[in-house]
Order: C-alpha cells, then sequence, then structure tokens
C-alpha cells in the first residue's frame, strides 16, 4: 500500500526521472529582486530630482547647487 501512494511531486517525470516543480524558484526570485534593485539604482543616479541623504540614506529632493 506505501508503494501506491506517492506524492503530487514524484507523478512529475522527465525521462523517467522525478523532478521537482519549485527546484530553481528561489534562485529565480532572487535574480529578479537583484535585477530590480539595480534597475532602481540606474534610475536613481540618473535622475536630477532625487537623492540619498548621505546621513540617513533616505529618499531626498536633491537641493539648488
Amino acid at each position: 500500500m506505501s508503494e501506491k501512494k506517492k506524492s503530487k511531486l514524484s507523478d512529475l517525470n522527465l525521462l523517467g526521472i522525478p523532478i521537482d516543480p519549485t527546484l530553481g524558484v528561489g534562485d529565480k526570485v532572487l535574480d529578479h529582486i537583484d535585477e530590480s534593485i539595480e534597475e532602481e539604482k540606474k534610475k536613481e543616479a540618473a535622475s536630477k530630482y532625487w537623492a540619498r541623504c548621505p546621513s540617513c540614506r533616505k529618499k531626498v529632493i536633491r537641493g539648488k547647487n
């Protein structure tokens, strides 16, 4: 009876090898987060309106200098 009871994950096979569908999802999420952070840094560096406060690192309006 234990042989007939299989998990849902073991139902997925690739060439007869059971695979885990969650394999690699965490890496994709982390890659997306890293890409988003880099895009935000590029936008912020190109912005003439916003800047980071050197002491508290909050986003502030640039001064007229």
